[in-house]
């Protein structure tokens, strides 16, 4: 399904508008995501994994998972940004994301990625708890040799300022749809998909940092890791925009 939605957006007519660009670039952070997050944690989790069964494997998915996590959270700070610029300065989003600049743009989080998979700490996952931690010695969570601080930062300064860009996004969408007689079918399915993963990464965010310092209750722990697979594009699908509904429906036959 999530295949189709991409090739949707990557048809000439919408790629022409950087806010598909930037969409089918994350789109593609997601679905690399969800086979770390949820097919190979599936895997680890019914083979009873755990660092010391399979290191190599591990460190390599749980760098990889925790790169496409952070050039995610980042693609989408870029994608408010974008859609912010296109109601605040029109001048401004011309400069940034006319026709190859978004592209450009994009290297930023594509950079943020590699930076996190190659010079951070890796997410090690612990079959016993069912969720990736840093740390391999989950009961000494305080072990400060693993603690991740970049992730920290991600998580407390991009995904956070992301949500609060989103808020103020949809009051201007609010605003502007008393002036134009209210929300078009479109807005409101963006609305309602943006503040759902939007709630889905906060909480993921807030949960997997609170994970690194302090011991967590499984069920806690259980909250943080389906809100990440959830903030992967979960309801991508449920709620896109009438008109790819109706190509993704022609695609299919």
């Amino acid at each position: 399904m999530y295949i189709l939605v991409l090739h949707v957006i990557a048809r000439k007519e919408h790629r022409r508008l950087a806010c598909y660009k930037i969409m089918l670039v994350l789109g593609v952070y997601d679905m690399c995501a969800i086979g770390v997050n949820s097919l190979l944690t599936g895997y680890f989790w019914l083979i009873g994994a755990n660092y010391c069964l399979m290191p190599l494997l591990m460190y390599v998915a749980g760098a990889i998972g925790l790169g496409l996590w952070c050039g995610a959270c980042m693609t989408c700070f870029v994608l408010v940004i974008n859609r912010l610029l296109d109601l605040w300065n029109r001048q401004m989003m011309q400069l940034l994301f006319k026709d190859n600049r978004t592209y450009i743009v994009l290297l930023i989080p594509f950079c943020y990625s590699i930076y996190f998979i190659i010079f951070t700490p890796p997410l090690l996952f612990n079959s016993d708890h069912t969720a990736w931690f840093f740390s391999p010695f989950i009961e000494k969570s305080n072990n400060a040799e693993y603690f991740n601080y970049p992730h920290t930062a991600n998580n407390l300064l991009i995904v956070v300022l992301t949500c609060l860009l989103y808020v103020q996004y949809s009051r201007l969408l609010l605003k502007n749809s008393k002036i134009d007689r209210g929300l078009s079918w479109a807005q409101k399915s963006f609305f309602l998909q943006s503040s759902s993963i939007c709630m889905a990464n906060l909480v993921a965010a807030l949960i997997y940092v609170y994970m690194q310092f302090f011991p967590t209750p499984y069920y806690f722990v259980l909250i943080g890791h389906i809100c990440w697979q959830f903030g992967h594009g979960t309801v991508d699908f449920l709620v896109k925009p009438q008109p790819s509904n109706n190509s993704i429906l022609l695609c299919e036959g």
